[in-house]
This record gives C-alpha cells, structure tokens and sequence, in this order.
C-alpha cells in the first residue's frame, strides 16, 4: 500500500499539473525563506549596533561622572591646602583638635576620608578609614581597586610661608551607596566596570566577562 501511495505521488509530481503546483509551491517558498534570512540579519546587526550605541553612551557618561568626581576631589584638596586652620593646627601638631577638624571638612567637602602627614611622615592623622589601602600619596589623581572597593585619590602639599610642612591626601569612593545609585540613575541600564580587566564594580547579581565592542 505504501508503495502504491508512493507511486501516486511520484505520478502526480511528473504531471503537468503536479509540476506546476509543484512551481507555485516554490514560488512561494523561497521569497519567503530568503525574505526571512535577510530581515532575521538585518535585525540581527540592528540589535547589534543598538547594543553597541548604548554601551558607547554609557562608557561615556560613566567617563563624564568620573571626570566630574576628579574635579570636585581636586577643588576640595586645593582649598583644604590653603587652609589657615588645618595648617596652624598640623604646625602646633595638636593631634586630636586635626582629627576632629579632619572629619568637619571631609563632611563638608563630601569625602570619603582625608588625611594629613607631616613631610617625613612621622605621623597619619585622618578620619574613620583603613588608611592602609590607600598608598602614601595619590599624585595625580589615581584611581585605585582593592577588594570590593574604589576610590579616586589625590595629594596635594601644604605650604605656609612658602615652605612645604605637610601633606594633605584625600578620597572618594565609587562604590558607596549614594554614587553606586546616582551612577544607576546615570547608566539607566544595569553596568558592569572592569579595571585592568578585572571586575570592579556593577549593578548586576550575575558576573559575566567585559564585552568587546564591534568596529
């Protein structure tokens, strides 16, 4: 019986009229497969692109926020250089008044920690912060990584009377609550930062590999 279906077919498909269904068939298929390739590629290339356009945006801003971050931290130094307070009272090397002094300002000027050092370094006065992580002094601004945490870091000379006595260093951190959020509202997006291809900071739970960019 199968034999007899086949031999059915096979006559039907070598009849005129097999052939030219058989041709209509085709006519429609192919368009349609070929259709399908080029709009499944171009949409593919378009959610590349896509993808790639925000990525660029996000670098950018990210690079923008950071910019900005290293020009408060700059501003704030410079100021507290100039000090006539903290400079009288790291001259007298009243150490608990400089402290307290230390924590004010790092409040006001809205940094992480700040510290101050005689020129030979004899003694670290700062605020509440593992001083340990950040190296001795941070000229220019460095961007350092260690563990679950980043800070941007600066040193700047303290002069009085056009001679250096000390040196005042101070950070921000890029993985507080308050910047990881405001960098969130910035990127829109979910990011992921590397530093020396190791990764630093993100708003994902999920860790996966630094994206490559296509040309």
């Amino acid at each position: 019986m199968g034999h007899n279906r086949s031999s059915i077919i096979f006559n039907y498909l070598r009849s005129f009229r097999g052939k030219l269904n058989l041709l209509m068939v085709f006519s429609v298929l192919v368009p349609f497969i070929v259709a399908s390739g080029v709009l499944g590629f171009m949409l593919e290339k378009n959610l590349q692109r896509m993808y790639n356009n925000r990525l660029k945006a996000g670098i950018e801003t990210f690079n923008l926020v950071l910019s900005n971050r290293e020009k408060e931290l700059d501003l704030s130094l410079n100021k507290l250089s100039f000090d006539n307070t903290l400079k009288i009272t790291l001259e007298l090397q009243i150490f608990s008044q400089l402290q307290n002094y230390l924590v004010q300002q790092a409040s006001g000027f809205d940094l992480s920690y700040l510290e101050i050092t005689d020129m030979e370094k004899t003694f670290r006065i700062s605020t509440n912060f593992d001083a340990g992580l950040l190296p001795d002094t941070c000229p220019p601004t460095t961007l350092i990584s260690q563990e679950s945490h980043i800070w941007l870091c600066q040193t700047r000379p303290i002069n009085q009377k056009e001679k250096q006595i000390g040196y005042v260093t101070g950070s921000v951190s890029l993985t507080n609550s308050h910047f990881t959020k405001y960098l969130e509202d910035k990127l829109i997006d979910e990011y992921m930062i590397w530093i020396d291809d190791e990764l630093a900071l993100t708003g994902l739970s999920q860790i996966i590999g630094p994206p490559e960019l296509s040309r």
